[in-house]
């Protein structure tokens, strides 16, 4: 019984029509992103479609991890602490240190800020000069972008660091561990 069972099987798989999938790109990059005006200009000098294709979606993908990120960044950067610090001095207590403190990070935070602003105004276009120099193009293109989110990265590292010695400068004042 399982021989025939198995050979109605194999019989019913071979006999069925396999139909191919399209492998081609998909025209349209992303809905979200729509493609500059250099990133036009330089698009019209493609002849390949595939390359064309290509190009658009990679320039589009830098472009969205760009935006992601300074979205992230903006979120993280906090002004909270001085409310806090207004409620101690309120209860009496000297706030001289930790508002030192806080003005030094205030500081680190204002430049992660318009780092950040500066940033998200960036626009990533992949140049070349024939189509043989778009790897190159684009991979000069990626290292830039990862190049700049790190300059980033390391002011917002340094805003949160200085933002946390002031957190401890609040929480000695406040008598918390």
């Amino acid at each position: 019984m399982k021989k025939v069972l198995l050979a109605v099987s194999l019989l019913l798989i071979t006999s069925l029509p396999v139909y191919a999938q399209d492998a081609g790109l998909r025209p349209s990059p992303s809905p979200r992103v729509k493609p500059s005006a250099a990133l036009q200009v330089r698009t019209a000098q493609i002849t390949d479609q595939t390359k064309e294709v290509v190009m658009e979606r990679i320039n589009a993908q830098m472009n969205k991890v760009n935006e992601k990120m300074t979205a992230m960044w903006q979120r993280l950067i906090d002004r909270k602490l001085q409310t806090r610090i207004n409620e101690l001095a309120t209860a009496g207590k000297d706030v001289a240190a930790a508002q030192t403190a806080l003005n030094e990070a205030s500081d680190a935070l204002t430049a992660a800020e318009d780092a950040v602003v500066a940033q998200a105004d960036k626009e990533y276009v992949i140049e070349f000069t024939d189509e043989n120099g778009l790897r190159v193009g684009a991979t000069t293109a990626k290292t830039t972008l990862r190049t700049d989110l790190k300059a980033v990265q390391d002011l917002i590292k340094e805003a949160r660091i200085q933002l946390h010695e002031a957190l401890l400068a609040v929480k000695e004042v406040a008598g918390e561990e």
